[in-house]
């Protein structure tokens, strides 16, 4: 597949969630399974493994792909696809902390007062999934605190900010519609911020390290 251009890449992308909002139209359960992961498989190969920021960017885009096939398969691995989007986000923090240890504590703040908020909305309704949904919950804010703390890193790592603001944006509606209100037609919603938000976080790997290919 490294062959393959990045533009032809992104086009098969394109094409990949067009396909799977066709079959969300046509509720065609094969096309949906077929099609969610794509997006992230097309461009994966693209990041290199020669900076520590890239590798866990990879890690945490193949985990996370594989939590979006898990959980398309069945509801019954939610838990699992859970346990595989943790991973992702510990892959995010770890990449974003390679690259700023600043306290930056005022985001800190405003992450922790929306997700306290979001967390006592959904309390009630959590039940037995109430420790791993904290959890998760935890893991989130904390990637997107330390996304926002390096974002003067480069020229690109605003992306990687903007991304995880926009990734909260995506689980906090899906959990909304999971364990408080279901929402109609949310996943028409839920899929363009989810691969908005994966797409800025890779981004700000491929164009960094595009712009510094020897830095290790």
């Amino acid at each position: 597949m490294k062959s393959i251009s990045p533009k032809v890449r992104f086009l098969i992308a394109i094409a990949a969630m067009i396909s799977f909002f066709i079959a969300l139209l046509c509720d065609c359960y094969f096309l949906r399974i077929v099609s969610k992961p794509i997006p992230i498989l097309a461009v994966l190969s693209l990041l290199n493994f020669k900076s520590h920021y890239s590798k866990f960017i990879f890690i945490g885009l193949l985990f996370s792909m594989i939590g979006d096939i898990l959980l398309e398969v069945s509801s019954q691995l939610f838990i699992i696809g859970l346990i595989s989007f943790l991973i992702a986000h510990i892959n995010y923090i770890t990449a974003f902390v390679g690259r700023s240890k600043k306290p930056s504590l005022l985001p800190a703040l405003i992450l922790l007062i929306a997700g306290s908020l979001l967390f006592l909305l959904l309390l009630p309704k959590l039940h037995a999934l109430m420790p791993a949904v904290l959890i998760y919950l935890i893991v989130i804010l904390i990637m997107a605190w330390r996304a926002i703390a390096q974002a003067n890193f480069d020229n690109y790592a605003k992306y990687a900010a903007l991304g995880a603001i926009i990734f909260i944006i995506s689980d906090s509606l899906i959990a909304i519609d999971k364990f408080h209100t279901p929402l109609s037609h949310i996943r028409w919603i839920i899929m363009p911020t989810y691969w908005t938000a994966q797409a800025l976080i890779f981004l700000s790997a491929y164009k960094s390290q595009r712009e510094n290919k020897y830095t290790i």
